[in-house]
């Protein structure tokens, strides 16, 4: 499907608000020169400045500019009316358009986007994960906790448009926010993709544009929703909770088609849904996930982690991957040294040296961090057999591996 790119005209505009657009302009012209074989240049820059209410000059302008042109850079609307005059079809205009800018303040001319592609779609995917499109200003934000998630969108982003977005990192919220300030790509996010000013939590879904596209393009807008909205936890299962049902079903028919299992449950304390993976431990499930999760970023990374694709040679490494929220009680560095220190101990010894620490944890959060010390080779751990006069069961023993 190719966007009708004079959809994003605000027929509420002046000529210093109005989206310009690059393109070729030799047909229209051939077709403007037929028409002053019968008509005025001066009779028709009148009628268009009175529907536009533009100055008669101003049309004028680019009448003239039309005329001398092979390649020109003329208003939206203007085009639009004109083409409509001459009885011009509007479609081989679209089809001719290369850029669009906004000519209200300094900007740079954008791409002009014609049909949906994979890295617009895993941008499209993002924003209706963790994006927000101002009511008042109509700027795009787009939040996340780690940075690596936004600078590969950020790249995406220039690819697609040509925009260099901002990015920046709050304080007050201990999040990194993408900052998009283009009018142009706010009238594709509000007439062509057809996002909803405001909050959105609820309500967000799959645009049409993308369910009308093919299979690969549904995985990549999926891919978006799962790099920013996703996570993949200590156990190697991934993770997905939003407000929308209408966004987890849209993400769940494609998962289906791609003959992923998962469950999907309410979670009534976040008044939220939550999709889960039915395992963490299944290495041809994983290599499934892995197609959901931008490359090079820290969620990608832990599904390489779990498949072993990637080897951690330093217990720094190793905490970065899975640093844990600022909200965690616990972290892997903090398991890790107490191991270290008792020399060797159960997981009862284990919480006991975290709790004289100040730190008061459950043993099934415990285990979680001795999995991934055991899994990248930074502890060991034995069994043994505890025999009482009635029974015998084994315990395990962890301890640090002196070979790190």
């Amino acid at each position: 499907m190719t966007f009708d790119l004079f959809r994003l005209i605000n027929y509420h505009t002046t000529v210093r608000s109005a989206i310009r657009c690059t393109f070729n302009c030799i047909t229209l012209k051939k077709s403007y020169l037929s028409y002053l074989d019968h008509y005025s240049q001066e009779e028709l820059g009148l009628t268009i400045s009175k529907k536009l209410k533009f100055g008669k000059s101003t049309v004028e302008k680019y009448l003239i500019k039309l005329k001398n042109s092979k390649k020109c850079s003329l208003p939206l609307i203007f085009i639009k009316e004109l083409a409509e005059i001459l009885f011009f079809p509007l479609s081989e205009l679209n089809s001719n358009i290369s850029s669009l800018h906004f000519i209200d303040f300094k900007s740079y001319p954008l791409n002009a986007i014609k049909k949906t592609s994979i890295k617009l779609a895993e941008f499209l995917g993002a924003f209706a994960a963790d994006g927000y499109f101002s009511i008042y200003d109509k700027k795009i934000k787009i939040s996340e906790g780690y940075k690596d998630s936004l600078e590969v969108l950020k790249g995406k982003i220039n690819d697609v448009f040509g925009y260099n977005s901002h990015l920046r990192f709050c304080l007050k919220d201990n999040t990194w926010n993408l900052y998009i300030n283009s009018t142009v790509i706010s009238r594709y996010f509000e007439h062509i993709f057809r996002f909803k000013l405001g909050k959105k939590a609820e309500t967000v879904s799959m645009p049409d544009i993308i369910k009308n596209a093919d299979f690969f393009i549904q995985k990549a807008f999926v891919r978006g929703v799962f790099t920013f909205d996703g996570c993949v936890d200590t156990a190697g299962c991934v993770e997905l909770t939003t407000k929308s049902r209408k966004l987890v079903d849209d993400v769940a028919e494609i998962l289906r088609k791609d003959g992923i299992t998962f469950k999907i449950k309410p979670n009534k304390r976040k008044y939220a849904w939550y999709l889960e993976s039915v395992s963490g431990r299944n290495i041809e499930l994983l290599k499934k996930w892995k197609g959901y999760f931008f490359k090079d970023t820290v969620k990608y990374k832990r599904l390489q982690f779990f498949l072993g694709d990637i080897k951690i040679n330093e217990i720094k490494e190793l905490a970065g991957l899975f640093p844990g929220n600022h909200k965690n009680i616990v972290r892997l560095i903090d398991v890790y040294n107490v191991i270290k220190s008792i020399k060797k101990g159960e997981i009862l010894d284990i919480q006991k040296a975290l709790k004289s620490k100040g730190i008061k944890v459950a043993n099934t959060t415990i285990y979680k961090y001795i999995y991934l010390l055991h899994k990248s080779n930074f502890i060991k751990k034995e069994k043994y057999l505890k025999t009482t006069s009635k029974n015998g069961f084994y315990k395990t023993i962890y301890y640090s591996n002196s070979n790190i």
